[in-house]
C-alpha cells in the first residue's frame, strides 16, 4: 500500500493518520502483520507469492462466507512466508505449507557449487505427492541462472505448468542489490508421470 501511495505523499500521510494509526491503536496485531508484509515485499515475496496465493484462495471460496478458519490460515501462511523471508543464510526452515486451502511450497535454488539439481527435483516431486497445488522456484544473485536451468527441465514435466515468463527483478539482500527470480508452477495432477 505504501508503495502505491508513496507517489502521492499527501494521500500517504492521510492514510496513515485517518486509517492506519486508528486501526493500530485498536489492534496492535495489525502493525505486526503490516511489518511482516513489508519484509515479504523487500524479498519479492509479497506480490509474487502471498498475493497470488490469496487470489487463488479467493477464487476457491468466493461463494462462501468468510470464516475464522480461512482467516487463521491466511495468518499462518503470512507467518510461514515471513519466516522464510527473514531466515539467515544456511538456516533451515520449513518450505512447505499445506493448509485446508493454501497448498504450496517454495524451492530455494541455492548453493551453485552443488553440481546437480536432482535434490531440488526430488523435493518438488515429494511435495507434489504430499498434495501441493503450486510451487515456486526462487533464486537470487548467481543462483538466478540455476533457476532458469531448472525451469527448462520442469517445463518438460507433464503434470505441471509454469505460469510466469522468465524475468528477473532487483531485491536488496544483506546490503546488496541482487537480481532475483521467482517462477510459479501449478500442479495439474499428482498422478501423471514426472
Amino acid at each position: 500500500m505504501r508503495k502505491i501511495l508513496k507517489k502521492a505523499p499527501s494521500a500517504l500521510n492521510r492514510f496513515y493518520e485517518t486509517v492506519y494509526k486508528p486501526e493500530v491503536e485498536k489492534n496492535r496485531e495489525i502493525e505486526e502483520y503490516c511489518k511482516m508484509m513489508e519484509d515479504l515485499d523487500k524479498h519479492g515475496y509479497f506480490t509474487r507469492i502471498f498475493l497470488r496465493e490469496l487470489k487463488d484462495l479467493g477464487m476457491e471460496v468466493k461463494d462462501s462466507f468468510p470464516s475464522e478458519n480461512i482467516d487463521k490460515e491466511i495468518k499462518e501462511f503470512l507467518q510461514f512466508l515471513h519466516r522464510i523471508a527473514i531466515k539467515k543464510r544456511e538456516e533451515d526452515v520449513p518450505l512447505q505449507f499445506i493448509g485446508d486451502y493454501i497448498k504450496t511450497c517454495l524451492v530455494l535454488i541455492a548453493r551453485p557449487e552443488i553440481m546437480s539439481l536432482d535434490p531440488h527435483k526430488e523435493r518438488i516431486k515429494k511435495n507434489i505427492f504430499a498434495g501441493v497445488r503450486s510451487f515456486y522456484l526462487l533464486g537470487r544473485g548467481r543462483n538466478v541462472e540455476l533457476v532458469k536451468t531448472m525451469a527448462k527441465e520442469i517445463d518438460k514435466w507433464e503434470n505441471t505448468r509454469r505460469l510466469d515468463t522468465i524475468q528477473t527483478s532487483k531485491i536488496k539482500y544483506e546490503g546488496k542489490k541482487l537480481n532475483s527470480i521467482c517462477l510459479r508452477y501449478i500442479v495439474l495432477s499428482s498422478e501423471k508421470h514426472l
